[in-house]
């Protein structure tokens, strides 16, 4: 089995254009506020995920997607 990283920060040094982190989340779940150092693209393949900045709150279900810019909290 080809077990991949999924430390963000094993790719926010990654020399790629893109590189691709998938995690799993049980319902319920939260993350508490953070920064990456590059940018995201947050997508939820099921369930609904919700994504607040000091900017904005923003629904994300299946097959939308969210472009975070680095340094947004």
């Amino acid at each position: 089995m080809d077990l991949k990283s999924t430390d963000p920060r094993d790719y926010e040094a990654s020399p790629h254009g893109i590189a691709a982190m998938p995690k799993e989340f049980p319902a319920g779940s939260r993350i508490p506020s953070h920064v990456h150092g590059r940018a995201q693209l947050i997508y939820a393949t099921s369930g609904v995920m919700e994504v607040t900045t000091a900017d904005g709150l923003w629904l994300l279900p299946p097959q939308r997607a969210l472009r975070m810019p680095a340094g947004i909290a």
